[in-house]
């Protein structure tokens, strides 16, 4: 809250712990009962699979859903080891533990938030690693974001930006763009650990970060289909141009050209020009990027009398 507006992702706590969170967002909004009428916070509820929840979840699920705060039900299964080695039958597995924590957190306060998030894993039966890579793991994650838009009528959420490499390189960069492709397509309303992630969620990295962004700007122009680079009367164009014509300079070319996407980091000048300018490496561009933005930060967001309001309120918690 020191340095973002933006609404939170909590963690695991007890009931105790998540009131005082809860607490010190409605300091930092300047009302009490802030929470009643808006949802500011988010956990992610992780079972045990298969078909378990340990007593921690189950209280994090009963505090937020008292307070109306938004959930995100994740199974993590995987399979052969809390899961089966079956498509189908992970799926039907993942789909019934988001269900049963559904119904719970409706019948504790019907009307709290409610995300289904698809994330199962595989698993390297080399070493049992989770991988993150697979495309096992999309086909059987895109079922589940389709069932909760088409049969379940509710938010869907996954993580996208996902590579199992080491370092940023072809691997990470075909990974994430595979991700993030096949989660964008199947329509998820929610995308989380896409911006920066390696070696399969256990580190992120600001170089990554700048290239993922540029990769969802690829996207959102994808997505965006045929309602860019329009012109009115294309076809009069055409005619008026005839065979062997030049549209150069006509005038559509100079009312679009801006239309046309562009990286923001990466090269797609001729290789003479690229040399010329000293052979940029594409790590070195994000590296500066990211720095810059950085510099550029303008620091805190909370006034500092409500920063001493919360330490006070820290100190008699504790």
């Amino acid at each position: 809250m020191q340095h973002s507006n933006k609404p939170l992702i909590g963690q695991a706590a007890i009931r105790r712990e998540a009131r005082e969170v809860f607490d010190i967002i409605e300091i930092a909004a300047g009302r009490k009962g802030f929470l009643d009428d808006h949802v500011a916070i988010t956990y992610s509820v992780n079972p045990a699979s298969p078909l378990c929840f340990e007593p921690l979840t189950c209280e994090t699920i009963l505090a937020y859903a008292q307070k109306k705060q938004a959930l995100f039900i994740l199974p993590g299964i995987m399979p052969g080891l809390t899961g089966p080695l079956d498509a189908i039958g992970l799926v039907v597995l993942s789909n019934a533990e988001i269900l049963a924590a559904l119904a719970c957190i409706q019948m504790i306060n019907p009307g709290t938030p409610v995300v289904y998030t698809a994330g199962t894993f595989m698993v390297n039966m080399k070493n049992f690693y989770a991988v993150t890579g697979s495309p096992q793991t999309a086909l059987v994650n895109i079922a589940g974001i389709q069932m909760a838009r088409e049969m379940y009528k509710i938010p869907s959420r996954t993580m996208a930006g996902l590579t199992d490499a080491k370092r940023v390189n072809y691997q990470a960069g075909a990974e994430t763009m595979q991700n993030l492709t096949l989660y964008t397509a199947a329509g998820v309303h929610v995308i989380n650990e896409c911006l920066g992630v390696m070696d399969s969620i256990t580190a992120t990295l600001y170089e990554k970060w700048i290239l993922d962004d540029e990769l969802l700007d690829r996207l959102q122009c994808f997505s965006t289909g045929f309602g860019q680079m329009r012109i009115d009367n294309a076809l009069d164009v055409i005619q008026a141009i005839g065979p062997g014509g030049d549209y150069l300079q006509h005038d559509s070319t100079m009312q679009n050209f801006r239309s046309i996407y562009m990286p923001a980091v990466s090269d797609w000048n001729p290789y003479d020009m690229w040399e010329k300018k000293g052979k940029p490496d594409l790590l070195e561009k994000a590296r500066g990027k990211y720095r810059l933005i950085l510099e550029r930060c303008r620091g805190k967001v909370l006034l500092s009398e409500v920063d001493r309001e919360i330490a006070v309120y820290l100190d008699k918690a504790r």
